[in-house]
């Protein structure tokens, strides 16, 4: 699918000769994302796990410029290990994310090898897949709140995408992605609105709720895109890997699911009789 961060004029972004290979992995990794949520378990487990690992190993890339082995195995099985403790133990896997990466980096840092900002990206690449698992297998989920979660991210990234290059106008942040446009942003909160009243029709609940969910959700997904677009210009990279064709990297691609997803844990943690997604 398209990238918010490519909402700027024609001519901006990756060129348009990229489209078809765009397309393709798209409509590959898209029903494989929506197959693992659907059906959870140790299916969601799994391309929950393989998602945070990929962005693992593009965070050591980008911030340090190595990709050490036991420095990667070792973030990769803490965020296994998460992504397992997730449904039943939330907060222990939060916790195991954070001691992993505190180890981790004080250990690089005793070898003389230096700061790999290892406590900052466990939890950056951890926390969002523990947090998917969580929103569909914890006692009590079920498939529905992940996939709107995720049909609400895809609808920002395209209505942002088109409305961008259609309108043009305004940088919404010239300094950390000169691409993205103010008419990209407002265009994703007007889809993301009717998306939620499309939501409430279905399930027959409070239309204002839903289109006020939405729209919380599309602001969420633009800034993690944005701080993730912060973090590309601070290390001077473009993409953050070539590991998707015509994407760029994981963290690329799942920037703005990642904050959502956060987000929402976050909130059923601190509200956990919230019945409203069941």
């Amino acid at each position: 699918m398209p990238d918010v961060q490519d909402n700027a004029s024609p001519g901006a972004g990756r060129s348009s000769g990229d489209l078809p290979m765009r397309l393709a992995a798209g409509f590959t990794l898209g029903p494989l994302g929506v197959f693992a949520i659907y059906f959870g378990g140790l299916w969601l487990t799994i391309a929950a796990f393989l998602c945070g690992a990929a962005m693992w190993w593009e965070w050591r890339r980008l911030v340090s410029g190595e990709t050490r082995y036991a420095g990667l195995l070792f973030g990769a099985a803490i965020i296994g290990a998460a992504c397992g403790l997730a449904p039943s133990e939330p907060l222990v896997a939060a916790a195991f994310l954070a001691m992993g990466g505190f180890s981790l980096e004080i250990a690089e840092r005793v070898v003389g090898r230096g700061s790999s900002a290892s406590f900052s990206g466990l939890l950056y690449c951890g926390l969002p897949p523990a947090a998917l698992v969580l929103l569909r297998d914890a006692p009590g989920g079920s498939a529905f709140l992940p996939l709107a979660l995720l049909g609400l991210v895809w609808i920002t990234d395209i209505a942002a995408y088109f409305a961008g290059r259609g309108f043009g106008g305004p940088r919404l942040s010239p300094k950390d992605s000169p691409n993205k446009t103010w008419s990209g942003t407002v265009g994703a909160l007007i889809c993301s609105a009717l998306a939620g009243a499309a939501i409430a029709a279905w399930r027959d609940q409070d239309p204002v709720f839903w289109i006020a969910f939405a729209l919380g959700i599309s602001l969420i997904a633009q800034a993690g895109d944005l701080f993730e677009s912060h973090l590309k210009r601070r290390f001077g990279v473009k993409d953050t890997s070539q590991l998707i064709p015509g994407h760029g990297g994981a963290m690329d691609r799942l920037d703005s699911l990642s904050a959502v997803c956060v987000a929402m844990g976050v909130l059923i943690l601190a509200f956990p009789d919230l019945s409203l997604f069941g």
